[in-house]
C-alpha cells in the first residue's frame, strides 16, 4: 500500500507539472457546466458537487487520473508482466501529455478513461481473486459509469463484459 500511494504521488505529480494542451474551458465545457440536455448527466452533476469550483475539479480529475494510472501499473504487475514492458507503458502512458491534458480542462474524458483504465485493472485482477463476487459488483459499478459518461461507452463496457464472461468460461 504504501508503494501504491507514493506511486499514486508521482504519477500525480508528473502529470499535474505536466504541460497542458487544452484550456480550462473548452468549446464543450460550458454544456457539461450547464447541464444541457445533450449532454449525460453524471459529469455535470460532480461539477455540482464541486460548486463549479474549477480549481477543486480539476485537482480532483488529476487525482482520479493519478489513482486510476497506478491501479492500472500495479494489476499489470500483479499478471506477472515483464517489468520492463510494464515500464515502458507507464512512460507512454505518463508523458502522453495529449492524454494527461484533458485532466486539466472541464471536459468528461479524465473521468472516461480513469473507469476504463479502473475496469480494465480490476478484470486483470479478475481471473486470480478469491472474492470474485465483490470484485464482480465493483466491475458492474465501473462498466456502469462508463455507460452514464458517454453514449459511446455501451459498446466499451459490452466488450470489457464480455472479457468477464470470457474469463468465466476458461476457468
Amino acid at each position: 500500500m504504501p508503494l501504491f500511494l507514493f506511486f499514486s504521488f508521482l504519477i500525480y505529480s508528473i502529470i499535474y507539472f505536466s504541460p497542458s494542451f487544452f484550456p480550462l474551458i473548452e468549446n464543450d465545457s460550458l454544456s457539461y457546466v450547464n447541464n444541457e440536455s445533450i449532454r449525460l448527466s453524471l459529469y455535470p452533476f460532480i461539477i455540482d458537487i464541486f460548486n463549479e469550483k474549477m480549481d477543486n475539479i480539476l485537482y480532483f480529475q488529476v487525482f482520479l487520473l493519478s489513482i486510476s494510472l497506478s491501479l492500472l501499473i500495479f494489476s499489470l504487475i500483479k499478471q506477472k508482466i515483464n517489468k520492463f514492458l510494464i515500464f515502458i507503458f507507464f512512460l507512454l502512458i505518463v508523458f502522453n501529455f495529449y492524454y494527461t491534458s484533458f485532466s486539466k480542462t472541464i471536459l468528461v474524458e479524465v473521468f472516461y478513461f480513469a473507469a476504463i483504465n479502473i475496469s480494465v485493472s480490476l478484470i486483470l485482477l479478475y481471473k486470480n481473486s478469491k472474492n470474485r463476487f465483490i470484485l464482480s459488483f465493483i466491475i458492474g459499478i465501473f462498466l456502469g459509469t462508463i455507460i452514464a459518461l458517454r453514449h459511446e461507452g455501451l459498446i466499451i463496457s459490452l466488450f470489457l463484459f464480455s472479457l468477464i464472461i470470457f474469463i468465466e468460461s476458461h476457468k
